[in-house]
């Protein structure tokens, strides 16, 4: 079973260490993307696929829905969208269950300390 896991961070670099550190544990650029406010296009996100260049523009609902189709709430996917807008950066990781620990421990290495309960997502369910 594929499981769908959330991080949100507080700047670039980290997300960027947090997607490299996930590529070198054996994820592939087709588990892990990164999402953030588009940096010249207010109330846009940018969503890119692993570490790559290729990166789309969406608008918040647009972002939101995306989130929804992976199983999020509602509620939580526009968590996600306020915090991308004030600067947070979202690295999601499509993990079976072999590796899902693996990718866990990595994304919460770095997670924001004073948010645990809403920084972090798994498969439907906030991760304390």
């Amino acid at each position: 079973m594929t499981q769908i896991i959330i991080t949100l961070y507080e700047d670039h670099r980290t997300a960027m260490t947090v997607i490299e550190e996930l590529r070198e544990a054996g994820f592939d650029t087709t588990q892990v993307e990164a999402l953030e406010e588009h940096p010249r296009q207010p109330r846009y996100i940018l969503r890119r696929p692993g570490n790559g260049p290729e990166e789309v523009t969406l608008s918040t609902g647009e972002a939101s829905r995306a989130l929804q189709e992976m199983e999020l709430s509602p509620e939580y996917a526009e968590i996600c969208i306020n915090e991308l807008q004030e600067g947070s950066h979202l690295v999601l990781v499509r993990s079976g269950d072999e590796l899902a620990g693996r990718a866990k421990q990595i994304l919460n290495k770095y997670s924001f300390e004073d948010q645990a309960d809403k920084t972090s997502y798994d498969s439907g369910r906030p991760v304390p």
